[in-house]
């Protein structure tokens, strides 16, 4: 200790006796009386202060109410204190015997300064309780010194977030507080009656607890708060991580989260709208009361290689029972709320086309806001009837699917028939009706058919290599025909950001059917009898099994919820197509990129067109790195950056686990068969050259860009989805085994592994590695 202070006392009276360089000084001064302030704050600022594991909180000097004749004395007694007793030992005590390689060195704040009648602290985290849910502030009268340094006891109140409330005040009687003296620097006053009172009304309180949060979601951690109040304002002057806090491990158990779904390439303008438009549009639906499962606790990450949608457990689990409840319990309102589904998707799909058609570069600023508003509100209103019952029902990787089977053996076994479940199940929840996909492949078999009908065109569609371009040799009509088709169904794989297709898909597909001798008509026949033999299909069971109206209805239902589910998708990408238009006129006048449009939330985008706003660059940066949408309550808090991977990985996440039975990989039958195969693992256009007729395509999930290799595969296996995902929709529709929801299963195999897949049973399994 003596040899601390020793070397403190030396050290700084170094630092305090020589004179500061000329042109700090200068510029100090200069700075100064920019401000055009009489009193200023000087702070400390260590390089290694208010860092995520040292907070440095009081080790250094700070002045305040100082004045131009003393503020550059007080910059150099800043510096100084970098080597008071305390910050030596603080910093020992940091780092120990590493202590000498820590290269710490301090700059210094100048601010204009707060004369406070009222100041304190806040935690956006009770420190002591270490709850969450909980923000202390605490409070006296005069400056904040007073507070932070402990020399007053001042008045605490608990905030709760969520509900929004007080919960705990407790007034101190304060004798006495620090003040500015006339001259400048500070002095102690006794505050008499006037310290009895209580320092911030209610109102004060939810007002600086709303600065809090705001301030926490904006860093993404837990903060501490410097705060200052003047004239009915409140201040931040200072806000730092709170480093004392423990993980506790009896709460992260409880807080298991699960990856519900992929996200990739999916922007603010599509998460952000389903959570602070679509979430309170449930309430105003049928299906209100399910809202409390998703208003509780929901996150959703952006830009990482942990893109998705993140549930808590316990409360996926009970939504998804709670619909299925519903489905079985009132069939009816599952049947009211298909039909204003297909209302709203109907009405988003004609938006769309006239989207296509607008020149948007006509219209003002306020009109572009107003036309990307009510884009914006009658796509999430379409996408969350849609959602209400399609795919919260394989949210937990084939929950209705694995109780439909089970009732489907039930039946046959009651019936005494030999049938095959999985081929029943299947049979009795395919849709009657058919997708944009294969009305897009019955036009695009039509155009195959007018080339295949001129020996020209064929002969020039069959030795065709560049793609790049429509042939020139080609007639009008033909040329028209195809140009008609591309600009019609190009938007089929767009998905929310694209891309779309461009015509090198179309010459390419055609000309490579072409090189195969397909039989075009053999195609068409197929998909323009398909519907009959579905229906036919499904009369000849419900014949044979005599299946009872109330149990028909849920597997009607079934096959209208796996429509739907395809339906509304293609309504969006055909919608997001559209908006792709606008989005680069937005770009345009905001003077951004493209991508970054969708980087903006809705109402962010209505305000910067609206207010004649600037973009903030530096907010787009870190959107582009990562986000992370988090819902709890009615609050959608927005954090990006370094911020959002941290929340990220502080998370406790439930690894997605294979649940395998001997040598067999478990998942979903979502399209009955068998097959046997070498395995192709296919995740993006870029692969599907590698798919040959008769081989297993395995695949994260599947997307409409996938289709062509879809339509190559002996069977399709996919670690996402349930009966209502992309996969099974286009395997029953190629009447493919398909068996979706095996987790990993594209870490477990590998190309060129044999593997038979036994669809009935949802299982696969490896024969030669």
């Amino acid at each position: 200790m003596h040899t601390v202070e020793n070397a403190s006392e030396k050290i700084q009276s170094v630092i305090k006796g020589v004179k500061m360089p000329q042109d700090i000084a200068d510029d100090v001064l200069k700075n100064f009386d920019k401000l055009g302030a009489e009193f200023v704050a000087v702070r400390s600022s260590a390089t290694a202060e208010d860092s995520a594991d040292a907070a440095w909180a009081g080790q250094l000097d700070s002045y305040l109410n100082t004045k131009r004749e003393n503020v550059l004395k007080r910059v150099q007694d800043c510096w100084a204190s970098l080597f008071t007793p305390r910050a030596i030992f603080y910093r020992f005590e940091k780092y120990g015997d590493k202590t000498h390689l820590q290269k710490i060195s301090v700059a210094v704040v100048v601010q204009k300064m707060v004369n406070s009648e009222k100041s304190g602290i806040a935690f956006s985290v009770h420190p002591v309780t270490e709850d969450y849910n909980q923000i202390i502030i605490e409070a006296g009268f005069g400056l904040g010194e007073a507070v932070v340094s402990g020399q007053i006891t001042p008045d605490s109140y608990v905030v709760e977030k969520e509900p929004r409330r007080i919960i705990d005040i407790n007034v101190a009687e304060q004798e006495r507080g620090l003040f500015r003296k006339a001259g400048g620097e500070n002095e102690w006053k006794d505050l008499g009656e006037k310290g009895k009172e209580q320092v911030l009304s209610g109102k004060d309180v939810m007002e600086l607890t709303e600065l809090i949060i705001k301030i926490e979601n904006h860093y993404g951690f837990p903060c501490d708060i410097e705060w200052a109040w003047k004239n009915g304002k409140f201040y931040i002057v200072q806000s730092r991580p709170i480093t004392t806090l423990q993980k506790k491990e009896a709460d992260e158990e409880k807080m298991v989260w699960v990856k519900n779904a992929s996200g990739k390439k999916i922007g603010y303008q599509v998460i952000v709208p389903f959570l602070d438009l679509g979430i309170p549009y449930i309430q105003e639906t049928l299906f209100g009361e399910l809202s409390k499962y998703i208003k509780n606790a929901f996150y959703y990450m952006w830009g990482v290689d942990n893109e998705g949608m993140y549930y808590l457990e316990n409360e996926l689990n009970d939504l998804v029972a709670a619909v299925l409840e519903l489905i079985y319990a009132d069939p009816q309102k599952i049947e009211k709320t298909h039909r204003e589904a297909y209302k709203l998707n109907d009405e988003f799909f004609q938006l769309a086309l006239k989207l296509e058609k607008i020149d948007f570069a006509k219209f003002s600023d306020k009109e572009l806001a107003e036309l990307h508003k009510d884009f914006t509100i009658l796509q999430e209103k379409a996408h969350i009837q849609s959602t209400l019952s399609t795919w919260f029902v394989d949210s937990t990787g084939g929950l209705f699917a694995t109780r439909l089977l089970k009732e489907t053996e039930e039946i046959i076994k009651g019936r005494g028939q030999e049938l095959n479940p999985a081929e029943v199940f299947t049979t009795l929840t395919t849709p009657e009706k058919d997708s944009f996909g294969l009305k897009e492949e019955l036009e695009s078999s039509k155009k195959l058919k007018l080339i295949t009908g001129n020996k020209k065109a064929r002969d020039i569609f069959k030795n065709l290599t560049d793609y790049k371009e429509i042939p020139t040799a080609l007639q009008e009509d033909i040329k028209d025909a195809i140009v008609s088709h591309y600009k019609k169904w190009r938007w089929t794989p767009f998905g929310y950001m694209g891309p779309a297709y461009d015509l090198d898909f179309y010459l390419s597909i055609w000309s490579g059917l072409i090189k195969q001798d397909f039989d075009v008509d053999h195609e068409m026949l197929k998909i323009t009898e398909r519907v009959k033999h579905v229906k036919k299909e499904k009369e000849e069971v419900v014949k044979k099994l005599k299946i009872p109206k109330e149990k028909l209805r849920i597997f009607d239902l079934a096959a209208d919820i796996t429509f739907l589910k395809g339906y509304r998708k293609d309504c969006s990408y055909k919608g997001f197509y559209a908006f792709s238009f606008m989005a680069r006129e937005i770009a345009k006048r905001l003077d951004i990129e493209v991508i970054d449009v969708y980087l903006l939330t809705h109402k962010e985008i209505y305000e910067l067109l609206t207010e004649n706003k600037t973009v903030d660059l530096s907010v787009i940066s870190k959107r582009r790195k990562a986000g992370s949408l988090i819902l709890k309550g009615d609050k959608l808090t927005v954090i990006s950056g370094d911020g959002a991977e941290e929340f990220f990985n502080s998370q406790n996440i439930k690894k997605e686990e294979m649940i395998t039975e001997g040598n067999n990989f478990k998942g979903n039958c979502a399209s009955a068969g068998k097959a046997k195969g070498i395995v192709k693992i296919v995740n993006d256009p870029a692969e599907m050259g590698k798919m040959e007729k008769g081989d297993i395509m395995v695949s994260h999930t599947t997307f409409p860009s996938l289709v062509p290799a879809m339509k190559k595969a002996a069977a399709i296996v996919t670690e996402d989805g349930g009966i209502t995902c992309h996969a099974a929709i286009v395997a029953r529709e190629l009447k493919t085994p398909c068996v979706t929801g095996i987790k990993n299963i594209t870490e477990v195999v590998k190309d060129g592994d044999l593997v038979e897949v036994d669809a009935d049973k949802g299982v696969v399994r490896i024969i030669k590695n």
